[in-house]
């Protein structure tokens, strides 16, 4: 029995005579989205359980593409069809993974008087209970052959790090309901031995010169206070071990796989680019089946922070950030191509306040009154995207803001904001008047408005959420978002205001880096100048020839 895959169906698919070549044509683009959507290199690749999953993520991953709008809800709406049309022609079971028959439904029903670690069993064998009704398989029907393709879809499922434990409590689980009775004994496969080998080297079998160099690293990084250390390179301890865990492996990996005698190993091979390439290669290909771990993208991280931190290795950041993009998948963009116009986020900012107006306007139509609790989330996030237009703050500290101690009042309408060094990336104080333009929206927001985001308790902060708390990054980006698809017709995101901010200043005066810098609270002029100063040259090239054209026409017209 082998599983179904996105290509198969596909064929069958385009073999329809009664769809339209476009149709077809365009569902094809749409399955190839849907693939990369989920990480898969080809639809062969693609199991068919991942189809509903492949719909949900589809969405994001467009989102990230350079599309219309259009062209993204076009790709959307055919996959959605094919799916549909492969669920009509019973290629594809309906509601795959949503809902157990009542027989898997009785036999994964919580026992009573059983140990509380039956219940991970139970989560196994209701998976393997949502794979068979996909397939129609009941209890009585499973035989060895189907035990044979699950096996197949646990290592495509979940990939080599959970899938063997999974299968070994599905078969326990399903011997013990044997043994009472409930349902037939089965021969299960045997799977191979030493699945996950293990192959790191504890430090403790490290050469002494290298225990020690790492030592000096690790005080470094987690010690509370270090004179010329950047707070972004402070680690807390369960950093320190995850990061000691992952170059344990890659000592192992150059010692088992690369054959480098124990007493060569030293903290420099952690920054060699075919060493660490070749990891790469061997966990996807070797290690996880051909399938991508999500662990490589943090590898990478790790790596980049020792080599920019206490290693000052730059060498090597050359090679490790175009290597985190290729492990990630993500789509290169460019900055300047997607920024906003500053009128563009002022749209957004009044768009939202129309809302709120609009609201308004029909509670009195219908002689009503509008939503407290709506209307005050609609005036706080227009008051935090003009904040982010005004002051150019990270999305963080804008919703940590708490009262009194951020937020401190100077005198009648006017106010101070003031962030400790602690929180800030930079790791630098900063202080500096809140704008003027924005303290009667504050005032009214603060006297008529925040008590209805409290829901009963007495925030400290700013912008509260309904729990205690303060309203979350996570909110405040898909808010944002959503309001500037619908306003200005793309996506917009916190941090894209301060890039599409900066590029505009840049246009006004190229080359004015320091203004900049301190603009964007960035801790040195070096890191503005890195981040943009590829954008001011082609600025400063279109403001010379302006002048220099202008210069041209005062001397024709003399």
């Amino acid at each position: 029995m082998k599983a179904l895959t996105l290509a198969d169906l596909i064929h069958n698919f385009l073999a329809d005579p009664k769809i339209p070549e476009r149709r077809k044509s365009m569902t094809k683009s749409s399955c190839r989205h849907a693939a990369k959507a989920l990480g898969y290199e080809t639809n062969s690749d693609f199991p068919v359980h991942k189809i509903h999953s492949a719909q949900k993520a589809l969405s994001t991953y467009l989102e990230t593409t350079q599309l219309s709008p259009r062209s993204r809800t076009n790709y959307q709406s055919y996959f959605r069809r094919f799916v549909n049309w492969c669920e009509d022609n019973h290629l594809l079971p309906r509601k795959l993974q949503n809902k157990l028959t009542l027989e898997w439904l009785d036999l994964t029903h919580p026992l009573k008087g059983v140990a509380s670690g039956r219940t991970g069993w139970r989560g196994a064998l209701r998976k393997l209970g949502y794979w068979a009704t996909g397939f129609g398989i009941q209890p009585a029907d499973l035989t060895h052959e189907h035990l044979r393709a699950y096996v197949d879809f646990l290592k495509s499922e979940s990939g080599v790090c959970a899938w063997a434990q999974i299968y070994h409590r599905t078969r326990k689980e399903w011997n013990h309901h044997a043994m009472e009775g409930l349902v037939h004994e089965l021969v299960w496969p045997i799977l191979p031995s030493s699945v996950r080998s293990t192959y790191a080297i504890k430090i403790e079998k490290w050469p002494r010169e290298m225990q020690e160099e790492y030592k000096i690293y690790r005080a470094w990084c987690t010690d509370d206070f270090r004179l010329k250390r950047p707070l972004r390179y402070k680690h807390r301890e369960s950093t320190a071990k995850q990061n000691l865990e992952m170059m344990q492996r890659i000592a192992g990996y150059t010692h088992y796989t690369c054959e480098l005698p124990l007493k060569d190993l030293d903290m420099t091979l952690f920054f060699d680019q075919t060493l660490i390439s070749g990891y790469m290669q061997w966990l996807v290909t070797d290690r996880n089946n051909g399938k991508k771990p999500e662990q490589l993208k943090g590898i990478i991280t790790q790596l980049l922070g020792m080599a920019n931190g206490y290693f000052e290795r730059l060498d090597a950041t050359e090679w490790l950030l175009p290597l985190k993009v290729e492990v990630s998948g993500a789509v290169v963009r460019d900055m300047k191509q997607l920024a906003f116009t500053i009128q563009e986020l002022y749209d957004v900012a009044d768009g939202i306040r129309d809302q709120r107006l609009l609201q308004i306007k029909r509670a009195k139509a219908k002689y009503t009154t509008p939503d407290k609790r709506r209307q005050a989330r609609l005036v706080m996030f227009e008051l935090i995207m003009r904040l982010f237009i005004e002051r150019l703050l990270r999305r963080s500290n804008v919703c940590e803001i708490r009262l009194r101690v951020n937020l401190i009042k100077t005198g009648e309408h006017s106010y101070f904001l003031k962030f400790a060094p602690e929180d800030m990336k930079s790791g630098k104080m900063l202080e500096f008047s809140f704008p003027d333009s924005l303290v009667s929206l504050l005032e009214d927001y603060m006297k008529n408005y925040r008590s209805h985001l409290c829901d009963g308790y007495d925030s400290d902060y700013l912008f509260p959420a309904r729990a205690e708390g303060h309203v979350s990054g996570a909110t405040v980006l898909n808010f944002i978002r959503r309001h500037s698809l619908r306003i200005v017709g793309k996506p917009l995101f916190p941090h894209l205001i301060r890039h599409s901010v900066a590029i505009e200043f840049l246009k006004e005066y190229p080359g004015d880096y320091l203004t900049l810098s301190k603009m964007l609270h960035h801790s040195s002029v070096e890191i503005t100048i890195n981040q943009y100063g590829h954008y001011s040259s082609d600025d400063a090239a279109e403001a010379f020839d302006k002048m220099m054209k202008l210069k041209n026409d005062k001397s024709t017209a003399a």
